[in-house]
């Protein structure tokens, strides 16, 4: 299979190669622009899960369904899960690239919390705030608009989170957070999308190892990262 572009989403793949045990997931936010990108080259087959993906777009879902994937997928606003889904159903909750689109985190992952099971897992990624503020590269209109634009619709809501900012919401929405990596480090993130297939197996559990090495040493730049990966515990 070929690793996502991204690292923190890599981490969650690599995550589900490993369980091991039938588990119900569900994936909120699951279509969307890839589509599919987290699951289109998993051996699903193989997996002992159930996989239940919901996106607001009702079109896109209907797109997705064309590729055929052994996902369960579902028109439903990540605001509304607790009235699709009965309560504490899930086993693992996978939310990536997400957060910052959305102007209420805190309901969103209060949502989430209220389908998983007591102690199952949420994962995530989420755009960095610490890199949008320093390094994000889009010109001075779009920067000045998108607030403005903002206002106006949800739909062109995009804001990185910082990690205080997303340890926040998650505590605030019932979660316990268990591990958190700053990931997607940006001078590396081109240099994959050139690699071929078989250099981009070698190259992606590299990337990894090196994203947490230099978490291990304490590394403080948050503004070299594109994104934040974070494992939290429904409480």
């Amino acid at each position: 299979m070929r690793w996502t572009g991204n690292t923190g989403k890599a981490k969650i793949q690599q995550d589900l190669l490993a369980i091991d045990r039938p588990m119900a997931v569900i994936d909120v936010g699951a279509v969307g622009p890839g589509p599919l990108d987290l699951w289109k080259d998993m051996p699903l087959e193989n997996l002992p899960i159930r996989i239940v993906g919901i996106d607001p777009d009702a079109e896109a879902v209907e797109r997705a369904r064309r590729l055929g994937l052994r996902l369960e997928l579902h028109a439903v606003s990540g605001y509304d899960l607790a009235a699709h889904f009965r309560a504490e159903t899930f086993d693992l909750a996978i939310c990536t690239q997400v957060l910052e689109h959305v102007a209420r985190p805190v309901h969103l992952l209060s949502e989430i919390r209220e389908v998983l099971k007591p102690g199952a897992m949420l994962w995530l990624t989420v755009d960095s705030g610490h890199f949008a503020h320093s390094h994000h590269g889009d010109p001075f209109w779009k920067r000045w608009t998108r607030p403005l634009a903002a206002r106006a619709s949800e739909r062109f809501y995009d804001f990185g989170l910082t990690e205080d900012a997303l340890i926040g919401c998650l505590a605030e929405a019932g979660f316990e957070i268990k591990e958190l990596l700053h990931c997607n480090l940006s001078c590396l993130k081109p240099l994959y999308a050139e690699l071929d297939e078989g250099d981009a197996q070698a190259f992606m559990p590299a990337w990894l190892a090196f994203e947490q090495e230099l978490a291990n040493r304490k590394f403080s730049n948050r503004s070299l990262f594109r994104g934040i990966y974070a494992a939290a515990c429904r409480k």
